[in-house]
């Protein structure tokens, strides 16, 4: 479907890109962290230029996502669908017609729309997206690091470890995959206080739906944390799951109004810090604790 401007009415990202307002403000602010960061003006452009990086690299992916998104969406989309880019093929071949019908496959408007979808997708699909989108991903990752990205993912994907991705041996006791969990739920708490307008955090709930119990569980989980990951991080991640919170929380007051338009986004939200996902980390935290028992018990 598309309306009178020539783009579909189905895509979030702005249509008329070269006089987009939210694509201009993009732009301009990029400008600003580009003169502000710039090694020609000597030692006083060096203030807060790491901030700054990060925050031209975000500003950078919204405009990417303004202009291309629907690109992203139709390589997970394919990937969704088992599929990798055809273009890789040499030219010659994808001229000889021997591979038209994958060609074919590949260019359906399918793909784009499935992959917009907010779900929950499997290890393999996810890197097989990767893989997909990083084709084209030069200049977004540095040239010298383009390949061995690709060629590293793919082998992960038949089942071999690589360079990039061989895993460095942990000494703490408890995984370092669980301690990543354990902040998972700090941000599901966070999420939950703000979406329900919650004065104090929801880690009770959390803990019990992991099969625990106690405040001061939670709180243990707060603090061990904050010294493994350090409080910026762990503060960090509280605040960009309040931040969806509360748009969860408008998208509710706006819906009782009759007002749907923020439901793409609370789809997105809930998939993140919702009940879904909160289940899933239990399971997968509950089966590594249970690993790491039968591994100690094996030990002995």
């Amino acid at each position: 479907m598309t309306n009178q401007g020539g783009y579909s009415e189905n895509r979030k990202y702005p249509g008329n890109i070269q006089s987009n307002e939210y694509i201009r403000e993009l732009l301009f602010k990029l400008e600003v962290y580009y003169k502000a960061t710039n090694p020609d003006f000597g030692d006083k452009t060096e203030k807060d230029k790491e901030i700054r990086s990060l925050l031209a690299i975000s500003l950078g992916g919204r405009l990417f996502e303004a202009v291309a998104g629907w690109a992203i969406d139709h390589q997970v989309g394919l990937a969704l669908a088992g599929r990798g880019p055809s273009f890789r093929g040499h030219p010659s071949v994808r001229a000889s017609g021997k591979i038209a019908d994958g060609i074919r496959q590949n260019n359906s408007h399918s793909h784009e729309l499935n992959g917009r979808k907010a779900i929950k997708l499997s290890p393999k699909v996810q890197r097989q997206a990767l893989i997909n989108i990083l084709q084209g991903a030069v200049g977004i990752i540095p040239a010298h690091m383009h390949i061995d990205l690709i060629e590293s993912l793919e082998a992960l994907q038949f089942g071999y470890q690589s360079r990039i991705f061989e895993h460095q041996k942990a000494s703490n006791k408890l995984k370092y995959r669980q301690r990543q969990i354990i902040m998972k739920c700090i941000g599901f708490a966070s999420y939950m206080q703000a979406r329900d307008g919650n004065k104090t955090l929801r880690g009770i709930e959390i803990v019990e739906a992991f099969g625990l119990e106690g405040e001061r569980t939670f709180n243990n989980w707060m603090n061990t944390s904050i010294k493994f990951f350090g409080e910026f991080r762990v503060q960090s991640r509280m605040a960009w799951a309040r931040d969806c919170g509360l748009v969860s929380k408008n998208h509710k007051a706006r819906v009782r109004k009759g007002n749907n338009d923020l439901a793409e986004e609370f789809a997105r939200n809930e998939a993140l810090y919702g009940d879904a996902a909160i289940a899933d980390a239990a399971l997968e935290f509950k089966s590594l604790s249970e690993l790491t028992r039968r591994k100690s018990r094996q030990a002995k």
